[in-house]
């Protein structure tokens, strides 16, 4: 009865949410040559699909619980932080990582990552998302390394489309993996 005790007690001090933030702690110091993924929108999530088609390794950072939850559903290791500050992009390896993709909804927020991981990681590769010609342009000034913009990526594609399918599908055959 003392150790059921001494166990809910335990519990109750929150010592068993503590050494499993402990053991998730030790397991991102051990990544490395991974992914880092700053937010789980559509963006984020597509990203992450197909990084795990390829079998790279994957963190993703997200500061809402509900985006958080689904990308854990997916097999996703994910931090439940602020990408915008520089601890959390420490504490995610950002100095062990092979790219850091940042595809947060704001172009400001786009920015403010891009500022912070130059700083911190200079020879690291960082893959922006913008949202206008004006947000890329800056991106591309502070230190990003590719920027896309979605809606450019998709109007290209869709105009390609257009004018040639047969060299469209073929490439779709080259760049995509189906399954």
């Amino acid at each position: 009865q003392l150790t059921l005790q001494r166990l809910l007690g335990l519990s109750e001090a929150g010592y068993f949410r503590r050494m499993s933030e402990l053991r998730f702690k030790r397991m991102i110091r051990s990544m490395q040559n991974h992914v880092i993924v700053c937010g789980y929108g559509r963006i984020g999530t597509e990203i992450s699909q197909q990084l795990q088609l390829e079998n790279v390794p994957i963190l993703v950072v997200e500061i809402d619980p509900l985006s958080k939850d689904l990308a854990e559903k997916q097999g996703l290791k994910v931090m439940l932080a602020d990408a915008t500050l520089d601890e959390t992009l420490l504490l995610a390896g950002i100095e062990k990582c092979r790219s850091l993709v940042i595809a947060l909804s704001s172009d400001a927020a786009n920015l403010y990552v891009v500022l912070s991981a130059r700083g911190l990681s200079p020879k690291c590769r960082l893959i922006a998302r913008a949202e206008s010609q004006e947000a890329a342009n800056k991106l591309k000034l502070a230190g990003a390394s590719v920027v896309v913009s979605p809606y450019v990526a998709a109007g290209r594609t869709m105009a390609a489309t257009a004018l040639r399918p047969i060299a469209v599908n073929f490439m779709d055959l080259l760049v995509y993996k189906r399954g």
